[in-house]
């Protein structure tokens, strides 16, 4: 976060990463984001917004992330840069993707739904702050 604004110009990025592409699933990751130097205030503002998908399973993350910068010139060589960043975070993941144990036989997949308990919850919603 305190690396918002440090450019004279505003900034602009656009990331994609695919990895293992020959694996079943999705192995992506996309990211935008952006920032602006504030120089009449000593600040930066910036954005960033990040998916990441992973595996056959619909494993995927999103994240949301605003971020604010000061910069307090102590003399005329060194300054100190701080800054503050709050985000949405959300985890999810496709049970109905899943295969467990006991829907396995010696022969391979049987088919039946799984008798497995407690993952009906599997989208997190959080805030995070640094």
């Amino acid at each position: 976060p305190a690396l918002a604004g440090t450019t004279l110009k505003s900034r602009f990025i656009l990331n994609y990463r695919a990895q293992w592409p020959s694996l079943p699933g999705e192995f992506a990751t996309y990211q935008v984001s952006f920032d602006q130097n504030l120089p009449q205030a000593n600040s930066g503002l910036g954005f960033t917004a990040l998916l990441d998908k992973a595996g056959a399973a619909g494993v995927q993350s999103t994240n949301l992330n605003a971020m604010y910068s000061y910069n307090l010139q102590l003399n005329k060589e060194w300054s100190w840069r701080t800054g503050l960043q709050i985000g949405y975070g959300n985890r999810s993941l496709d049970y109905f993707k899943l295969v467990f144990g006991d829907q396995l036989s010696e022969t391979g997949y049987i088919g039946s739904p799984t008798q497995e308990q407690g993952l009906e919850n599997l989208n997190i919603h959080y805030v995070d702050v640094g």
